[in-house]
């Protein structure tokens, strides 16, 4: 049996090679446009993090909720959040290279403060405590022990702040709430 609009997802969650052809032929353009506004200039990343949101598409195809989005609006956010762990993988890199080898512009100084408001701009609709948290997990990289030992908490209480703003964010996004322009 052919892989066609109305099969690609079942057949995908077989892992049917011929169904992650038909995503990348039919959606690999989407994919590409989302990737570039992020890593506009960093031609190096582009393809490495296109292949690794296929894989990621591949790999977790089980986790998608036909209930609860669509594929390509869940694709997408797959596509931005591999964008920008690539664009934090350069900003990081960058920060230890010499300055003077690289010769870049303002340009990884904008990028931060993109990624930054796009950050924050997610995490707005979780109470200030639970926006503390996510900012020293996920954008400052601090371990989820050395975060509870900053906020006299448990590593499972923070684990389950973090679970629950997950949700609240995804809910967040899905209801349209937060806007990537």
């Amino acid at each position: 049996m052919n892989v066609n609009e109305k099969n690609f997802i079942k057949k995908l969650r077989k892992k049917d090679e011929k169904a992650l052809i038909y995503v990348i032929d039919n959606y690999g353009w989407l994919l590409k446009k989302i990737i570039n506004k992020y890593l506009f200039n960093l031609e190096a990343y582009k393809e490495d993090c296109l292949n690794e949101v296929f894989l990621s598409i591949w790999n977790n195809i089980e986790s998608f909720d036909e209930n609860r989005s669509t594929f390509k609006n869940w694709i997408c956010v797959i596509a931005k959040y591999k964008s920008i762990d690539y664009l934090r993988k350069y900003l990081e890199k960058s920060k230890t290279e010499n300055i003077d080898e690289l010769n870049i512009s303002e340009e990884p100084k904008k990028l931060e403060i993109e990624i930054k408001e796009e950050f924050e701009e997610l995490i707005s609709p979780l109470k200030e405590k639970d926006k503390a948290i996510f900012r020293k997990i996920f954008y400052d990289d601090i371990s989820y022990e050395d975060t509870a030992k900053e906020f006299n908490m448990s590593k499972q209480a923070v684990y389950k702040r973090v679970s629950r703003g997950k949700g609240k964010i995804k809910e967040y996004v899905e209801n349209g709430g937060y806007k990537n322009e």
